[in-house]
């Protein structure tokens, strides 16, 4: 009992890009979708390298889970084991790097994973973009997009940005145009809708809308950390709408106060020019109401008349003082 309540204390401590990622490890699938998806992870994540002893891949992760997950996918579908080495880039133990290093890998292997390919002349060369017979199945899309996220995906939301006024933010930084198109259209596919920036590094393949980072978490299967954006999402609209309605009354405040300036100025100016009995009663009456309640609104004066007039009439005839009052400034100019 201890250890799982120490386990869900350590899930709330991470980012929600890296409970969307240990949720995402924790799937299950297909053999055809792990081939997609170990593709999608060596291919966006990974590197290549020759000998003199072969062909061998290597995937380097801040991700304890997605190296073994790596190495788990090559030895399930390939019978292949791979080595799973840790480096520490500095004291912090975050900053632990780890490396899955697959040796001796075939041709074949790598031919199946969309890897390599050979060009008119059977010269072998590295695939940029993603192999159409990887993805062909809607399943397979899923699962590849998925492992796209988990090699090179990060996700923010605004309570994951602690304390700094992040919005939603879903990218994969991509080394190739190519591969940065052909996940845009996998996406695509499934009406979820990205765009493209080319970056110094390479091309990042991004959604900043909420709804659809809501959609894709969904799509590949991070149930859970949906229902956590969505919380997000509603919390933030409540939020959102609260400060708008205040924002709406504190102008309504600001312009009452204006409009009670100006029509004191008035009544003031006018009892100095010509004294407010000069005034027809109609007019004499509300002047007086409002000099002796400043700080009430025309709703409230209009209930100080005892029912004689409305918010509208009194309105009405502050205004026609104003008026004379502009006309007793303009004659004195």
């Amino acid at each position: 009992m201890a250890l799982a309540q120490g386990k869900e204390k350590e899930m709330v401590r991470m980012s929600f890009s890296i409970r969307v990622k240990a949720e995402l490890i924790g799937r299950l699938s297909d053999s055809c979708c792990q081939m997609a998806e170990l593709s999608a992870i060596t291919h966006t994540g990974g590197s290549l390298s020759i000998s003199s002893r072969g062909l061998s891949a290597e995937v380097t992760t801040s991700s304890a889970l997605l190296a073994e997950r790596v190495a788990s996918l090559f030895e399930a579908l390939y019978g292949v084991k791979g080595e799973v080495y840790s480096e520490q880039k500095s004291s912090l133990k975050k900053n632990v790097l780890y490396t899955v290093k697959v040796p001796e890998l075939s041709e074949r292997i790598l031919l199946e994973l969309g890897i390599i390919s050979f060009d008119g002349s059977n010269h072998r060369q590295i695939v940029e973009g993603i192999d159409p017979y990887l993805a062909e199945q809607g399943c397979c899309k899923v699962s590849y997009l998925a492992g796209a996220f988990l090699a090179c995906g990060s996700v923010s939301v605004p309570e994951a940005a602690k304390g700094k006024n992040l919005g939603y933010h879903l990218g994969f930084s991509l080394s190739n145009e190519k591969m940065a198109q052909d996940v845009r259209q996998l996406l695509s596919h499934f009406n979820i809708a990205a765009k493209i920036a080319r970056k110094k590094s390479g091309f990042t393949v991004y959604l900043k809308e909420g709804e659809g980072i809501a959609d894709f978490l969904a799509l590949v299967g991070a149930s859970k950390c949906v229902l956590e954006l969505q919380e997000i999402m509603v919390e933030r609209e409540v939020k959102n709408n609260t400060n708008r309605q205040t924002n709406c009354i504190l102008a309504n405040i600001d312009r009452s106060v204006s409009a009670a300036v100006r029509q004191i100025e008035a009544i003031n100016l006018i009892d100095k020019k010509i004294g407010l009995n000069s005034l027809p009663q109609s007019l004499s009456y509300v002047a007086r109401l409002r000099r002796q309640h400043p700080d009430l609104s025309l709703e409230a004066i209009a209930s100080l008349s005892g029912g004689k007039l409305t918010k509208s009439g009194i309105n009405h005839r502050m205004r026609k003082i104003i008026d004379i009052a502009r006309t007793l400034e303009q004659d004195s100019k």
